[in-house]
């Protein structure tokens, strides 16, 4: 069936991140494994909006979902492979091209994508949050793995790069907030 066998590898990365995840891909086919397991779950994700949530706040949701799956993660892909690249590189710990960090980042997106369905579900809609945890762990096996570093430098890429980007952040927060005009409260006696 269309899309069965992508999903079943996107369910072995889950289940054996430490052999899985050596599979080496172009950015391209990497993209296409992507919106292959995305396909199914998503088809789900619809569904579960109409039965648990409906109306015109459902066809708002399924509309900034096809948004956000189609396009900004794709988009959030490559930028988080170009800053884990980055540090990588400069901490001379990766190895080998962009191109392996990039199917690293969607080997450690698998069960965000496999179970995105879940969390309209009221009774169960914690458990993405057990999913990201995981594949935050996917993460690091994928990065030692296609990069032909150690576990250890992996997290350590991941972690200093997510420091980084929260550094910048709030920087860049704090630096809006404190540009914004005061007004002074006044009031009539």
């Amino acid at each position: 069936m269309i899309f069965i066998e992508e999903i079943k590898e996107g369910l072995n990365i889950m289940l054996h991140p430490q052999t899985a995840t050596m599979k080496e891909r172009s950015i391209s086919q990497s993209i296409l494994f992507y919106y292959k397991v995305l396909a199914i779950p998503f088809i789900i994700y619809i569904l579960t909006v109409f039965i648990f949530v409906g109306g015109v706040i459902g066809a708002f949701l399924v509309g900034s979902s096809l948004l956000t799956f189609l396009v900004l993660v794709p988009i959030m892909f490559f930028v988080s492979a170009f800053l884990y690249q980055i540090f990588g590189k400069l901490f001379k710990l990766f190895k080998g091209g962009y191109n392996k960090t990039f199917t690293a980042v969607v080997y450690g997106y698998m069960p965000i994508i496999i179970f995105l369905w879940l969390e309209l579900i009221p009774i169960i809609s914690f458990l993405p949050i057990i999913f990201e945890i995981w594949g935050f762990v996917i993460s690091i096996f994928a990065l030692s793995n296609q990069q032909k570093t150690s576990k250890l430098a992996a997290f350590g890429v991941i972690l200093i790069t997510s420091i980084v980007i929260a550094i910048i952040v709030i920087t860049i927060r704090l630096s809006i907030i404190n540009n914004l005009p005061i007004v002074p409260i006044t009031t009539k006696v």
